[in-house]
């Protein structure tokens, strides 16, 4: 079995960006903890790294503010994760191949929410969205829209029921 040796505090710069960490001494690629700088989108990524990829636990920054914390899996989001945009938006939940996808719970800086399973970053499965008026919607979601049978929950704390039904968006 070959032992990789690492040398800490190592440099590399490259066309991608630049890197600062562990590297591996038999291939020169990141592997362990470090920081890298990249150009395309000048965000920069702090973590864990494999075989020069983003893999385990690490923080994205990007340029614009947004920033991700959590699970990465050969340089995408994978596993759980947080993601604050922004905007004052904020994921909290499951990724998959770098989309959404899972259980997760998404908070819109408006005060409104949505709780529930999500695939390749659309609203897909069981949810509820909450209103920031006091509504909310219980129901089936498919690609980002209301689908089937809901719910519309009305007050705070009087709760009216008003059953609702959807064919991808559109009320019957």
């Amino acid at each position: 079995m070959e032992a990789r040796n690492k040398i800490h505090s190592e440099e590399i710069i490259n066309e991608i960006g630049a890197y600062l960490g562990d590297v591996s001494t038999r291939d020169s690629l990141a592997n362990g903890k470090g920081i890298f700088k990249y150009r395309e989108d000048g965000g920069q990524y702090e973590g864990a790294m494999k075989d020069g990829c983003r893999h385990g636990q690490g923080t994205y920054r990007w340029e614009n503010g947004d920033k991700y914390i959590g699970e990465y899996k050969m340089g995408l989001r994978h596993g759980k994760g947080t993601y604050k945009y922004h905007n004052g938006d904020l994921y909290e939940g499951e990724y998959q191949d770098d989309q959404k996808s899972g259980f997760g719970v998404y908070k819109y800086s408006d005060g409104s929410r949505y709780e529930g399973y999500w695939k390749k970053d659309l609203k897909h499965g069981k949810g509820t969205y909450f209103y920031s008026n006091g509504y909310k919607y219980k129901g089936v979601w498919r690609e980002d829209k209301k689908h089937r049978k809901g719910i519309m929950i009305k007050n705070k704390g009087l709760e009216f029921y008003e059953p609702q039904e959807f064919n991808h968006g559109k009320l019957f």
